[in-house]
């Protein structure tokens, strides 16, 4: 299996703020690892904004009837990116549960001050789209991040305490009260007076948090809970428990995990999952362990009876790490061929098809694997990434116009197109597009330098420098 970072730089990032030496360049990133986490800077202090929006109706919001996770079929919430569940998570503020995240990134970064009226105006009244429209960095006019989703539900009184339980591989012994409370303050997640809160006692760290209270728990210390409570799952939990698929199998730690927490008898509220892979903070290739782990939600059974489609494609990854490469594909081919409607296998075996230059057949299955989970499309700008290292802009291009097709939301996909146009030299195409990105309402908050930025941008595009120049002769 690949790194579990997206082996393609980001095209919405490198190849769009990266035209021209003296051309402004915008950086954001999310890194994280298992207690260390890279916080954003600390924002300065501003006067809080009220929002002049007029106030739209409120959402309609029913508590829904508790159940025992992994114990009873309920039914639960895969979304693309944390901020999503917000709209599953404000039905519950009547009587504020626990939520418990099995996350690497808790999303505790704080909402700046000008954020809090329009996030609990999200909160308040916004429908499906608009929590996909407003809920990333990577749309025009975003509201907040996914990395501040659960200090937006705090801010908004959703819950009464977080129960973060970390990825954590290494024993209870090795965890350190004086680390993690520094860890925790220097990346801005708890203020100094907060961090001093945090007590440490087999395996389980407790504190207050902005009112609430705090616990931060090792994975073999699941505490035991009364009332019923939210639960989270992110693709990034299994990341911090990933060591390799030798030592540790990714449906053997989907299993582990869903029977511990069955053996707790957890009742839930909601439970709700991020494969958070569209904005390329993981690879596709792990897009699958959301989707199966809601299928065990849905289906407990699941949990006795591993499906034959998920044990061929647990032998396939587990065989190819031992080097064994014909076998693991012919693993891979049977999978997929047997289960048409399972979107992991047939992308899995679209990367094959394209490892072995039959590059038609492989285009097909992934725009198969996008139709059954358009989370997939990510494939595209992937795609686009590796034709651009190669020298061939045309095909990169269209890679990327893919890419824009599937996810119209993230105008900076527009501005990765731009760039490819100006280096095939067709410059007017290039301008009509910055002139329309220019007519968009960019967040002042989060992207408050776009207008300069195209400013800019069509300027290079109007007088590119010798290196632009001679790279646009040698494409033509």
């Amino acid at each position: 299996m690949e790194q579990w970072l997206s082996t393609a730089t980001s095209l919405t990032i490198a190849s769009a703020y990266m035209k021209g030496a003296n051309m402004q360049r915008l950086l954001f990133l999310l890194l994280t690892s298992i207690l260390i986490l890279s916080g954003c800077e600390n924002q300065p202090e501003k006067p809080k904004v009220e929002s002049t929006k007029p106030a739209q109706p409120a959402a309609q919001l029913v508590l829904p009837q508790p159940a025992t996770l992994f114990a009873e079929p309920t039914q639960p919430h895969l979304f693309e990116l944390t901020s999503e569940a917000l709209q599953v998570w404000r039905h519950v503020e009547e009587v504020k549960p626990p939520l418990v995240l099995f996350v690497n990134d808790p999303s505790l970064y704080l909402l700046r001050d000008d954020q809090i009226p329009d996030v609990a105006e999200l909160i308040r009244s916004g429908q499906a789209e608009d929590f996909n429209l407003r809920g990333s960095f990577f749309r025009v006019n975003p509201t907040l991040t996914p990395s501040q989703a659960v200090s937006a539900a705090i801010e908004n009184g959703l819950f009464s305490e977080v129960v973060w339980v970390i990825p954590a591989r290494n024993p209870i012994e090795e965890l350190r009260l004086d680390i993690f409370r520094k860890q925790l303050v220097d990346t801005g997640l708890l203020t100094p007076p907060e961090g001093n809160t945090l007590e440490y006692a087999d395996g389980v760290f407790t504190g207050k948090m902005r009112g609430i209270d705090l616990r931060v728990v090792h994975p073999t210390r699941l505490p035991d809970f009364q009332t019923p409570v939210v639960v989270h799952f992110d693709t990034g939990y299994f990341k911090g428990m990933f060591k390799n698929e030798v030592a540790t199998p990714l449906y053997t730690i989907l299993h582990q995990t869903a029977s511990e927490i069955a053996g707790k008898k957890w009742q839930v509220y909601a439970t709700t999952l991020s494969a958070s892979t569209s904005e390329q903070a993981f690879s596709l290739d792990v897009r699958f362990l959301t989707a199966a782990l809601a299928r065990m939600i849905e289906d407990p059974v699941l949990l006795e009876k591993m499906p034959t489609s998920w044990k061929l494609h647990a032998d396939s990854m587990y065989v190819g790490k031992m080097y064994m490469e014909s076998q693991s594909q012919e693993l891979l081919e049977k999978a997929a061929l047997e289960n048409q409607d399972n979107p992991a296998l047939v992308y899995a075996l679209s990367k094959l098809r394209f490892m072995q230059k039959r590059n038609a057949e492989a285009l097909n299955l992934l725009r198969t694997a996008i139709r059954l989970d358009p989370g997939y499309a990510t494939a595209w700008e992937q795609l686009a990434a590796t034709l651009l290292e190669n020298g061939d802009l045309e095909k990169g291009l269209e890679m990327i116009r893919e890419a824009i097709a599937a996810a119209p939301e993230n105008p900076m996909l527009r501005i990765t197109e731009v760039n490819l146009l100006a280096d095939l030299g067709r410059i007017d195409e290039a301008l009509a597009i910055v002139d329309q990105l220019k007519q968009l309402p960019w967040s002042k908050s989060f992207h408050s330098g776009m207008p300069d930025f195209l400013e800019r941008l069509a300027e290079d595009i109007k007088n590119p420098k010798p290196a632009q120049t001679q790279s646009k002769d040698k494409a033509e």
